[in-house]
């Protein structure tokens, strides 16, 4: 094994790591209703601009699913041009990073996702992802 592998291997498992137990974490959040600040942020979105980056996105993710990964990358920074901060989105643009192999790209997508979820969802949020990543 390169020196270039085994430095990268283990980063790409942080990073899957990191990714499941956000997940999973999103998903438990949604079940208790920790979502009232995100909501009150989009409805201050115009109401055109929210529903062009939410039809963006679902363009790109159709786009990735397809392979097709450059119309995916043309559709993800088009949701993300229009709401810079819907980590959604970037959470989007970081997994077709990963695909691609560009995996500093990747790691920034997810750390600013993760970033504005703590900072949207609270403090609270911090210790379930800490408790999740620990699995």
């Amino acid at each position: 094994m390169k020196k270039r592998d085994q430095i990268i291997l283990p980063s790409i498992c942080s990073i899957l790591k990191l990714i499941a137990g956000f997940m999973l974490f999103l998903m438990l959040a949604s079940l208790i209703g920790g979502f009232t600040s995100t909501a009150n942020a989009t409805q201050k979105l115009a109401t055109e601009d929210f529903t062009l980056a939410e039809e963006a996105y679902r363009l790109g993710r159709m786009a990735y699913q397809r392979n097709d990964y450059q119309a995916a990358r043309d559709h993800y920074y088009r949701a993300l041009e229009l709401n810079p901060e819907n980590p959604l989105y970037l959470n989007g643009v970081g997994f077709l990073a990963l695909t691609l192999g560009e995996y500093d790209k990747s790691i920034k997508y997810f750390e600013k996702a993760l970033a504005i979820d703590l900072k949207t969802l609270g403090p609270r949020s911090e210790e379930h992802t800490s408790e999740l990543q620990s699995h």
